[in-house]
């Protein structure tokens, strides 16, 4: 949830919800996700890689990041824009 807080503060991020194994409440999480609702992918992606705790980047496209971290979970930011119907995940 630190990093959703953080994330809803970028500008254009109008939500930014925690998904995958963490929502789930399982009991072995893999790594944090990040469904972001954003009017700018962009600039929200680069915004993340500055995030506290951020130490390196595993792998990118033009919707999402993922994010090595101290804690060592992957995290990974996912973008879509609500106004356009459409998400990093096809």
């Amino acid at each position: 949830e630190r990093y959703a807080h953080a994330v809803r503060a970028f500008p254009d991020v109008r939500q930014a919800v925690v998904c995958g194994e963490i929502r789930r409440g399982c009991d072995v999480v893999r790594g944090v996700y990040l469904l972001v609702d954003t009017a700018n992918a962009p600039a929200t992606l680069a915004a993340a890689r500055t995030l506290p705790g951020v130490v390196g980047e595993t792998e990118a496209s033009d919707a999402h990041v993922t994010l090595a971290t101290e804690h060592g979970l992957p995290l990974t930011v996912a973008t879509y824009d609500a106004g356009l119907r459409w998400s990093a995940w096809g």
